[in-house]
C-alpha cells in the first residue's frame, strides 16, 4: 500500500457556509490549520436547524480518498451523522462518496472513501448527538493515497 499525501489548503476558498454565528466562527475557520477555531453555526434563539452544510472550492481538480475531520476542540463533537461529497463543478454533487457516524473524539477522524476526481467539496452535518440545532468543524482536512479503494 502506498503512503497517504495530505492535500495542501493553501488556495481553499468557502463557496457557502449555509450560516455562521458570526465572522468569529465563519466557514473558513472549517480549514484556516487552526484546530482552536471553527466554524459554528448560530446557537441563539431561532438558530436554523440541522441538516448544516459548507461548501469549499479546493482550488484545482484532484484524486482524493480520504477525509480529515476534527471536530471543536473545547467541548463535545456535536455533529452525529454526516455525508460528503466531492464534485468536479461544485452543482452536480451526486451521491456521497461517505456517510455515517462521526464518533465523539477531540482526535482527527479519518474518512476514506473510494478514490474521486473533484475540485469542490461538501460536508453535510445531517443531525447532533447533543440534541442542539448547530454544528461545528474545527477542520476539514482532505488526503490522497496511492491505493485507489479505501472501502
Amino acid at each position: 500500500m502506498g503512503g497517504i499525501t495530505q492535500i495542501s489548503n493553501d488556495d481553499w476558498k468557502l463557496v457557502s457556509a449555509d450560516s455562521s454565528h458570526s465572522s468569529d466562527y465563519s466557514g473558513e475557520k472549517a480549514f484556516d490549520g487552526d484546530i482552536s477555531t471553527m466554524w459554528h453555526t448560530p446557537w441563539n434563539t431561532g438558530a436554523p436547524n440541522f441538516p448544516h452544510e459548507i461548501v469549499i472550492d479546493t482550488g484545482k481538480s484532484q484524486e482524493v480518498n480520504e477525509l480529515g475531520f476534527i471536530a471543536r476542540q473545547n467541548a463535545s463533537n456535536d455533529i452525529q451523522d454526516y455525508e460528503f461529497f466531492v464534485s468536479e463543478d461544485g452543482v452536480n454533487w451526486g451521491e456521497p462518496v461517505a456517510k455515517g457516524t462521526l464518533a465523539d473524539t477531540k482526535e482527527e477522524i479519518l474518512i476514506p472513501f473510494n478514490k474521486k476526481t473533484g475540485r469542490y467539496i461538501k460536508f453535510k452535518a445531517l443531525n447532533s448527538r447533543i440534541g442542539q440545532p448547530w454544528a461545528t468543524i474545527a477542520e476539514l482536512i482532505l488526503y490522497t493515497s496511492a491505493n485507489s479503494d479505501r472501502n
